[in-house]
């Protein structure tokens, strides 16, 4: 028995490997997992090794390896399978200075003959091997995370079925990586890269993940049915293992999570982000896309009309990109050529949009060719096909039809790649290029080159991107498997694509595909929206897609309020895509009351017990002090009572605590069970809580939908309170106060106000606010000390 320990966690090692034991020093939570295996193909039949049935040849007890997250104390074990020719070397141990196991697996061959490898299995965890509770029971869920970034990602219950998609070869290649299982019974899920296996009673968790997904695709699959049990492996994806070559598994990772942490996936996520070298990400931008209004139907002169709108609205509306979307090149493949409404092509519309002082984006779907692309027959030896020299199927896309890929082993492809991504950033003169249906380079398929698996492909052609495009051009990535892009883009679409709608569309057929989980629509966005928000500035800057206000799509104002409160209070990307020249006022304003953007990571309390999170909690500190924002969400389709219990979201129940509801203007004086009554279908309740205290208290403002980021400073002297309000930006409206008594004088950046009364103690002040105002309130006795109730 090898015993190895660290502060965090000890590791029980039996020396022939049959199985281990994995302790945690603070919960008492234990696992206890059978021997690994490996399934591989030679001469087409189909093997399979059990760890346990080889000879250790070889065992090294002491290992001190250096890693990029600290020192991995570990045993390294060598396994020869006689018949095959083949070694297996694992390595096990624990991180010195953080509470994470790591695993891997290297495949060495020293036969006479090649092999395929299909699966390097790691961890199988049999029902009852795993104790989250000391009586090991409890109610279970199982966070999943979706292979791409529209794919479907949340939290089931064990008497939950995982979302699928119903339309088949139509869009399952899009969505799904074809070394994860499907899975469709109640209580039987599977993940990619990282999964969460949760005990919400014991509010303890396991979450077992890879470091990276340099080498391989890693899989998970949880079944809850009859006790919790757990497989995960890397996908060898049947890459050819020649003799004399070898091949190795990213790190795997297991640790045990408290659920009621405010940031429960940060140790894994600080891991991975050493490990891929995430390093220098950007500040969110703040900008505009042509997609959700216009989609393929622009031109340089609606481009024009809403550069000139965004450069007039500039000081009520700050926007720092204006990114163009798809309709501009001769077909999804042909980047090159233009069609006929861009005879000149978009040199010189990046060009006016850097001279108006903004960024210059373009959409780019490199990998991916429509149907009747003609890169197709100009080139049919580029592009990806199956093991039976049938063309690779990419899912349901331009034309209605099935689309196509570019081989990214095939030299010429890849290197007619890096020159698309060359001439947009060189040539063309864009520095923000959204890469959209990356997937394409890696769905089902058989290289050219049989010994690569898809995730070294897909690695290798974001690599050859961001050497053409330069370090100081912005890469967002979009349909993007996300664990080879780490690193390596700077923004990543974590959901699904908005729509002008709540659910799927897709005249006639829209009531047949309500339940699609990954098709565009904002309900889909928002559950991704919630269930990824740790990613933010963790692994890439997170995009959540667009924000549309505008009063004539088909979204309701409570959907249009909810999905802006979803994009503002996660703190990503925020980007509008509306006809800047008809947007109204009062829709204008919501945008307005969205910039500057927050700081992201907010807790997403239900995150553990839901594919669709109702409550979000987000705790930030202005000039007074730390505050609150809190979104609570209305999923259903009829209006109804939202009840928000403060101990429920984590508040101090013997504390009392003042705010206001940001769409409705209502003043909150909690102190027990509040009532939201009849939430609209879809719609939400954004609210900022601050604890009571003192004889004056910034309340929040009309101005900025988190109702406090914009206050700055906060001077407060016994006669007087000065304070300060900044967005950057040119607005009108109301900061909101509680006073114990009235000022004598009130002065706004030096001008003569006047407070408006609105209720007991609750006073209005009107802004005009030119980027920043300067507030004063003189009053004529001291203000009291203490709290009044």
């Amino acid at each position: 028995m090898i015993h190895l320990k660290s502060q965090f966690l000890a590791l029980e090692l039996e020396d022939h490997l049959a199985s281990f034991r994995l302790l945690s020093s603070s919960s008492g939570a234990s696992l206890r997992s059978v021997s690994p295996w490996l399934v591989y193909r030679r001469q087409g039949r189909q093997y399979l090794i059990k760890i346990s049935d080889l000879v250790l040849e070889e065992l090294h007890s002491s290992l001190f390896l250096p890693t990029s997250s600290s020192a991995l104390s570990a045993a390294r074990w060598c396994f020869r399978s006689p018949d095959t020719g083949l070694e297996i070397q694992l390595e096990l141990g624990l991180l010195q200075e953080h509470p994470l196991f790591l695993m891997r697996m290297q495949i060495l061959n020293q036969g006479d003959a090649s092999v395929e490898i299909e699966r390097l299995g790691l961890i199988d965890i049999a029902p009852q091997s795993l104790s989250l509770t000391q009586d090991n029971c409890g109610s279970y869920s199982f966070y999943v995370n979706g292979w791409q970034s529209w794919s479907p990602t949340g939290c089931y219950m064990a008497t939950d079925r995982q979302q699928r998609t119903r339309l088949g070869a139509l869009t399952q290649p899009m969505i799904h990586n074809p070394g994860t299982p499907l899975t469709y019974q109640a209580g039987h899920f599977s993940s990619d890269m990282f999964g969460i296996l949760s005990n919400l009673n014991a509010k303890t968790g396991l979450l077992a993940g890879f470091l990276s997904q340099r080498e391989h695709f890693g899989s998970l699959e949880a079944d809850l049915r009859a006790g919790p049990s757990l497989k995960i492996w890397a996908n060898g994806d049947r890459a050819l293992l020649a003799p004399g070559a070898n091949m190795h598994s990213d790190w795997l990772s297991i640790g045990f999570i408290s659920l009621d942490s405010p940031m429960p996936l940060q140790t894994y996520l600080t891991a991975v982000q050493r490990e891929t070298a995430v390093s220098n990400l950007p500040q969110p931008p703040v900008g505009w896309c042509s997609w959700y209004y216009y989609f393929r139907n622009i031109n340089p002169q609606i481009l024009a009309t809403n550069l000139k709108e965004i450069q007039r609205l500039r000081q009520a509306l700050p926007l720092q990109l204006m990114q163009i979307d798809d309709g501009f090149q001769a077909d999804v493949g042909t980047w090159l050529q233009f069609n006929k409404h861009f005879p000149n092509g978009v040199q010189s519309l990046a060009k006016q949009i850097k001279e108006a002082g903004l960024q210059a984006g373009i959409w780019l779907a490199p990998y991916i060719l429509q149907a009747d692309s003609s890169l197709i027959k100009k080139h049919p030896n580029w592009l990806l096909r199956r093991r039976d020299g049938r063309l690779a199927n990419t899912g349901f896309g331009w034309g209605n039809r099935l689309c196509r890929a570019l081989d990214l082993t095939h030299p010429e492809a890849l290197n007619y790649t890096r020159e698309v991504i060359r001439t947009a950033v060189e040539d063309w003169g864009f520095t923000y290029l959204k890469l959209d249906f990356l997937y394409a380079a890696a769905v089902d398929c058989a290289y050219q080159d049989p010994t690569k698996t898809r995730a070294q492909v897909l690695l290798a052609g974001l690599q050859s991107i961001r050497h053409a495009a330069g370090t100081n051009t912005t890469l967002l990535g979009c349909g993007c498997p996300i664990g080879p892009a780490l690193g390596l883009l700077d923004l990543m679409r974590i959901s699904a694509d908005v729509a002008p709608d709540w659910y799927p569309r897709f005249p006639p057929f829209s009531p047949i595909l309500r339940s699609e989980p990954n098709m565009p629509s904002v309900r889909n966005a928002l559950q991704n929206i919630l269930s990824r928000s740790d990613l933010d500035q963790n692994w890439f800057g997170n995009d959540p897609d667009c924000l549309m206000v505008r009063p004539d799509s088909r979204l309701t104002l409570a959907e249009v309020q909810t999905l802006a409160t979803a994009i503002g209070i996660t703190g990503g990307a925020m980007l509008l895509s509306d006809n800047l020249e008809k947007l109204p006022p009062q829709r204008l304003r919501i945008a307005q009351q969205f910039i500057p953007v927050i700081p992201g990571n907010p807790r997403v309390l239900d995150r553990f017990q839901s594919t669709q999170p109702a409550k979000v909690r987000h705790d930030l500190i202005d000039a007074q002090g730390p505050f609150t924002i809190l979104a609570f969400f209305n999923w259903s389709d009829l209006a109804k009572d939202l009840f928000f219990d403060p101990q429920e979201w984590g508040f101090d129940g013997h504390q009392n605590w003042v705010g206001r509801e940001f769409w409705t203007g209502e003043f909150l004086d909690l102190s027990e069970t509040l009532l939201f009554s009849q939430v609209p279908a879809h719609g939400c309740r954004l609210f900022t809580l601050r604890p009571l205290k003192g004889p004056a208290q910034y309340l929040g403002s009309s101005l900025h939908f988190s109702q406090g980021f914009e206050l700055k400073t906060w001077q407060q002297k016994p006669r007087s309170i000065c304070f300060t309000v900044d967005l950057n930006h040119q607005m009108s409206g109301e900061v909101f106060l509680r006073l114990e008594q009235a000022p004598r004088q009130v002065l706004v950046s030096g001008q003569p106000s006047q407070l408006q009364y609105l209720q007991k103690n609750i006073y209005a002040l009107p802004l005009e606010v030119k980027n920043s105002a300067e507030v004063y309130l003189h009053f004529n006795l001291p203000t009291k000390a203490g709290n009044k109730h």
